[in-house]
């Protein structure tokens, strides 16, 4: 965002600190999986394996999703 601003004219004359965030995406391997499990059950036709593949996926996700913080890297820098 600080970017945007300075490309768009903006002066930065105070800066306290700042904090630098990495996206990481540790799930997408489990969904990728139950999302290829679903797809196969439905195109066979066995709406028992469909739907255990869906409330695993989505069971799973919000019980991990609590600990996404755990996954995430954010760094806070302050500037003396």
């Amino acid at each position: 965002m600080l970017a945007y601003y300075l490309n768009n004219g903006m002066k930065v004359t105070k800066l306290y600190y700042f904090v630098e965030y990495a996206a990481q995406t540790p799930f997408r391997p489990f969904v990728d999986k139950m999302v290829q499990k679903r797809i196969e059950a439905t195109k066979s036709g066995d709406k028992l394996s469909q739907n255990m593949s869906k409330m695993l996926m989505n069971s799973s996700w919000g019980r991990l999703g609590k600990l996404l913080l755990k996954y995430l890297r954010i760094n806070r820098y302050t500037i003396t």
